[in-house]
């Protein structure tokens, strides 16, 4: 269980990199 917990969180915050990333090359 923990495991995917952790999982989820990592998917999660490489979500919000590869969107924050993006937004920085679209500026």
């Amino acid at each position: 269980m923990q495991k995917l917990f952790i999982a989820i969180t990592f998917i999660c915050f490489s979500l919000a990199t590869t969107a924050a990333h993006r937004g920085e090359q679209r500026s």
